[in-house]
């Protein structure tokens, strides 16, 4: 991917994300951003708090593996 992905292919990501992976739309899980060299997940608080009103540990832990397997999942088409 040369240049950053448009909002079409952004949403198409979010669509395949969440078709794969329940529990990726249960927690509202977006594709953000992709870039060359970088992919950002986003996920709103209110899926995702706890108690304290801040992110909750297995929330955040599951948004950093999809996030990191998407990243390698877009430097494995790139090799």
């Amino acid at each position: 991917m040369s240049a950053a992905a448009d909002e079409a292919t952004l949403e198409q990501m979010t669509q395949g994300l969440a078709n794969g992976v329940p529990p990726a739309a249960l927690q509202g899980f977006r594709i953000a951003q992709v870039t060359q060299d970088s992919i950002s997940i986003s996920a709103p608080l209110e899926h995702t708090w706890n108690g304290a009103g801040i992110g909750f540990a297995g929330s955040l832990a599951t948004l950093v593996a999809y996030t990191g397997a998407s990243m390698a999942g877009q430097a494995n088409k790139r090799a």
